[in-house]
């Protein structure tokens, strides 16, 4: 259902502002910390880990090629999206 959410927020290339503010809210409910959105926007936050061990990095991109007025909600068809 969150990754539902997520792809029905418009985000064509270059305007892809709203998204990363859903990003961002979505992380910090989850608990994460420094949560931030740069001038790009990128959003940046951390996660501690409960245990010592290597760090991990996820990067993904926000925006889509579709333009502004394409209707992004997601269809369902039988059993996928």
């Amino acid at each position: 259902a969150e990754n539902i959410a997520v792809c029905e927020v418009a985000a064509p290339p270059f305007q892809e502002l709203e998204r990363a503010r859903d990003i961002a809210r979505r992380l910090q409910e989850a608990g994460a910390e420094s949560v931030s959105i740069d001038e790009t926007p990128n959003v940046y936050a951390q996660i501690s880990g409960q245990q010592p061990g290597p760090t991990l990095m996820v990067t993904a991109h926000l925006d889509t090629v579709f333009p502004a007025e394409t209707d992004v909600t997601v269809k369902r068809v039988r059993h996928e999206l």
